[in-house]
């Protein structure tokens, strides 16, 4: 038989892990809008470094640049975003089955992988290759240096293991609340992007110049381009677990609070029958003395 202090203790627990549920949604609304405006603040950087490419490829001849040569026995790399943290739905589970049909829809053989992500690591390292696991980094501070880390590991396979064909793979806000699993081409590099930049007309009759060898340049403005793609992806990755995140918190918030209703009601069903059973104890005594 349950008693009074049974249910307010379990009130009491009921509420306290709410409270924690509260917290963690406003923590999660806090940072999809953080990593999505450090997703969208790109775009300005993106076009400048477009626009350098533009120059050289105007005023230079491709032939010899780096990033463009394709290796007679080329390796493949998948980099693959998932979670950071628990409670966040089957978001590990989407990428995961995503890796699976990409991997036979793009015939990537045996790639090197570079995981992002202790939980998603976790998951892939018994049926694959995994090269390197790196965290994901907790706040928007840290985006810089952990694409710059994985740039470095890039520029690392490519050098070592003749990776030419570099791929990323991480689950991308659609709209509100809601995500996907999205794929993008890193190397090598799209020639018809670089052919309508080559092709595409200045926006003034000023056309720059530069004195620095035209491979050199090409070669800075190619990692810059990774870099962004590598921090979008990161920002994007993240505002989508912090998404799903949000979701489960949400579904978790209800399921409580109709727990915390259902043990209100128990409650108060049972100090009533207290109370009713102690005005009956003091009634039964009244009508015993009475009797005397």
């Amino acid at each position: 038989m349950q008693t009074v202090e049974h249910y307010k203790r379990k009130i009491s627990n009921a509420e306290d892990l709410h409270s924690i549920v509260h917290t963690m949604k406003i923590l999660s609304s806090v940072s999809i809008h953080q990593f999505e405006q450090a997703a969208e603040s790109l775009g300005e950087y993106f076009r400048t470094v477009e626009m350098g490419l533009q120059i050289v490829l105007e005023t230079s001849q491709k032939k010899g640049f780096p990033y463009l040569n394709i290796y007679n026995e080329a390796q493949e790399c998948v980099i693959i975003l998932g979670s950071s943290q628990g409670l966040c739905g089957s978001f590990d589970e989407q990428l995961q089955k995503f890796l699976e049909v990409q991997l036979i829809e793009q015939a990537l053989l045996g790639p090197q992988l570079l995981v992002m992500g202790e939980r998603l690591a976790s998951k892939l390292i018994a049926k694959y290759s995994v090269n390197d696991i790196i965290p994901l980094p907790a706040s928007v501070a840290g985006l810089n240096k952990r694409a710059v880390q994985l740039l470095h590991a890039i520029e690392k396979l490519r050098v070592t293991n003749h990776v030419n064909r570099v791929v990323i793979i991480h689950q991308k806000p659609v709209k509100q609340g809601l995500y996907k699993p999205h794929i993008q081409f890193l190397l090598p590099l799209d020639k018809h992007w670089l052919d309508r930049l080559a092709a595409k007309e200045w926006p003034t009759n000023n056309l720059p110049q530069f004195t620095m060898n035209a491979k050199h340049i090409f070669a800075h403005f190619i990692r810059q381009y990774l870099l962004v793609s590598l921090y979008r992806a990161m920002a994007e990755s993240l505002a989508a677990e912090h998404t799903s995140r949000l979701n489960a918190m949400a579904i978790a918030e209800d399921k409580i609070e109709k727990r915390l209703s259902k043990l209100h009601n128990k409650y108060a069903q049972e100090r009533q029958k207290r109370i009713t059973e102690e005005l009956l104890d003091i009634l039964s005594g009244y009508i015993a003395v009475e009797e005397l």
